[in-house]
């Protein structure tokens, strides 16, 4: 997939049933509305059936920033999530290729997934950059308000991490600032940060901003623990 083509141009004949079925699910988002606790817990145990730091990225897209992660941290485990077919699709591929043994795909919306997620059992979650196109001009982080912030802050386990990456210095300020109301997430200086993105590290999403000059701005939170 050339570096400007938009992910959900893919074209259904190029799937590879045998890679999505390894490596995505898909949870309808009425039933996961009304049935939650009729989906596995988020979980190391539920997804991989055994234990292991766990991480999410929200919005993965076509999943380059994971695999490549997964591909470095072979003893974590690692599931993206977004609500796109497509580019899922496309990121299971990426993960069959690898044979990694570490990452699934969730398809399903975002903000529902907090309702299946066991308090203190993440140790990262992630978010990197809008979907590029013409709407995200207008672009605003509605997934980055106090209620997420509170969800994260009780999923991540003591000293784990959220990590944000945006092209917009604006969504950038409101992100600090709604994160700066949790006690319980420390703002990280930069020579601390967890994650330095490299070439290979690079979601789709990011590359295509970074190739239309935007500068990314990132920031990381801990979550305070004893120790």
């Amino acid at each position: 997939m050339s570096r400007g083509r938009y992910p959900r141009r893919i074209n259904l004949s190029e799937i590879d049933r045998d890679a999505v079925d390894r490596y995505l699910q898909v949870w309808d988002p009425a039933e996961l509305h009304f049935n939650p606790e009729s989906f596995p817990w988020i979980s190391a145990r539920s997804f991989f059936g055994g234990g292991g730091p766990l991480s999410l990225d929200l919005g993965c897209g076509t999943g380059e920033f994971f695999c490549e992660l997964a591909r470095r941290r072979p003893d974590e485990l690692f599931i993206g999530i977004d609500n796109a077919y497509k580019p899922l699709a496309r990121a299971a591929m990426s993960a069959a290729a690898q044979d990694l043994d570490n990452l699934l795909f969730l398809r399903a919306d975002v903000r529902q997934v907090w309702v299946r997620v066991p308090g203190s059992s993440l140790r990262g979650i992630y978010i990197q950059f809008p979907v590029p196109g013409p709407a995200a001009r207008k672009y605003q982080p509605r997934l980055f308000d106090d209620e997420f912030v509170a969800e994260v802050a009780r999923a991540l386990e003591p000293h784990g991490r959220l990590s944000v990456l945006t092209d917009r210095e604006a969504a950038y300020n409101r992100m600090l600032q709604t994160a700066g109301k949790i006690e319980a997430l420390r703002r990280l200086g930069d020579d601390e940060f967890t994650i330095r993105i490299d070439k290979s590290l690079q979601s789709h999403n990011y590359a295509v901003w970074i190739g239309r000059g935007r500068a990314p701005h990132q920031l990381e939170f801990i979550k305070s623990g004893p120790g």
